[in-house]
């Protein structure tokens, strides 16, 4: 019996990555270099670092698949899940996880036409988000402004100690007083705030007047019911 359970263990976890591999074409669309907006549908992963570039199809069922990249478009949108805008911005380099980190400060970089995923669309700033296998980052679009400009959060050692240096806390100090925002409320907010999504964000919405939140819903649930999917199998 014990056999038996065994050899089904083995078969269903390379099926179970089989499944994941397999297409997961959700409603959505692109937008073009000259502006034009394409509905179709997309190839959504559920990306843990942001994706170099899709699969798209404007057909669903007999559509040609295209391999597009920042080069292709400015934005795609996977309806109800996520949107992704094209910038060329700068891209820090220097290490934060500690078995990574060297005495000097990593200040290196490189630009780079990069898919930023939206988190906050403001009617004063917009808040996104960048991840790739060093780290995630967090950048801000002065609406005043045409780039976005990267959230400073730097780690370095001294003495076998780790340093951290949170300069993202002034630049959103400095942005929210270009705005007439200093209330101590706020000032305890920027001085108490990690470098996470959710303490940015929340910082973000108070120096916006509008909010609108671009919450990734769908991937919790689909990742919830891979979660019992996997309990099913495990309990079988």
């Amino acid at each position: 019996m014990m056999i038996a359970r065994y050899m089904i263990t083995l078969f269903l976890i390379p099926l179970a990555f089989l499944t994941k591999a397999q297409s997961n074409y959700k409603e959505g669309n692109v937008v073009t270099n000259t502006g034009t907006i394409i509905k179709g549908f997309i190839n959504y992963r559920e990306w843990h670092k942001n994706p170099e570039q899709i699969q798209f199809k404007r057909d669903l069922k007999n559509g040609e698949v295209q391999t597009l990249t920042a080069d292709s478009i400015t934005r795609f949108t996977i309806t109800g899940y996520e949107t992704y805008d094209r910038h060329i911005v700068p891209v820090s380099m220097g290490e934060i996880s500690f078995e990574s980190l060297k005495e000097a400060i990593d200040t290196s970089f490189f630009i780079k036409a990069v898919f930023l995923k939206k988190m906050v669309t403001g009617d004063r700033v917009d808040l996104y988000s960048y991840t790739d296998e060093i780290k995630i980052r967090f950048y801000v679009l002065d609406k005043r402004q045409t780039l976005p400009f990267e959230l400073v959060y730097r780690k370095s050692l001294s003495d076998g100690r780790e340093i951290t240096q949170l300069l993202f806390r002034q630049q959103l100090s400095r942005l929210a007083l270009e705005y007439g925002i200093s209330d101590a409320s706020f000032e305890e907010s920027v001085s108490r705030a990690t470098y996470s999504g959710k303490d940015i964000r929340n910082i973000i919405s108070k120096i916006n007047t509008i909010n609108e939140t671009i919450i990734s819903a769908g991937s919790r649930k689909n990742r919830k019911q891979a979660f019992f999917l996997g309990a099913g199998i495990t309990g079988s």
